[in-house]
């Protein structure tokens, strides 16, 4: 009976450290890029606001043939024209240009984003960033900016990072 019990515990022993070593070990945990810029027009509304955004999007996309996974995080913001400092389009990416690339980011062409940034219409323009790492695959981020009226006094900023997973990383190693 001591037996059968001194083995049961053994067995279960394996078990929670097999769970847990996969957990710490093999089992990937996402890996957001997260660009923490904040918004230069920021006024808190509530206890809840953002000094950085509207809203933040996380997401995984995973290519079906090869299971290669990307971890994508999207900020989105507003800026207004005509206050602090902001009169053009160009004003606001100047901004969030020198914020990304003083976090170690390098500009390139911005066809980089182009299968990326889909849900944008082909005239509307988009900035695109590497992130220098060792690997082949690095990560990207991309920064568009287009006006949310008309009038063009308001713009919407969307800032899109993508990075590859591990999985993808381990096939260039």
């Amino acid at each position: 009976m001591k037996r059968t019990v001194l083995i049961s515990i053994g067995f279960i022993l394996l078990i929670v450290l097999a769970l847990g070593y996969y957990n710490a070990f093999i089992k990937e945990k996402p890996e957001y890029l997260i660009l923490d810029i904040p918004n230069p027009q920021f006024s808190s509304v509530s206890p809840y606001s953002s000094e950085y955004a509207y809203s933040e999007e996380f997401s995984t996309f995973v290519w079906h043939d090869s299971g290669h996974r990307y971890f994508i995080w999207r900020m989105y913001s507003g800026i207004r024209l005509g206050d602090e400092g902001f009169q053009t389009i160009k004003d606001v990416e100047k901004y969030y240009d020198e914020k990304i690339k003083s976090r170690g980011w390098d500009e390139v062409a911005s066809r980089f984003c182009d299968s990326q940034m889909s849900e944008f219409q082909p005239e509307a323009s988009y900035k695109a960033y590497s992130y220098p790492t060792r690997y082949y695959v690095q990560p990207i981020a991309c920064l568009a900016i287009w006006p949310e009226f008309d009038d063009g006094n308001r713009l919407f900023v969307l800032i899109k990072t993508i990075n590859p997973s591990r999985n993808v990383l381990s096939d260039w190693d």
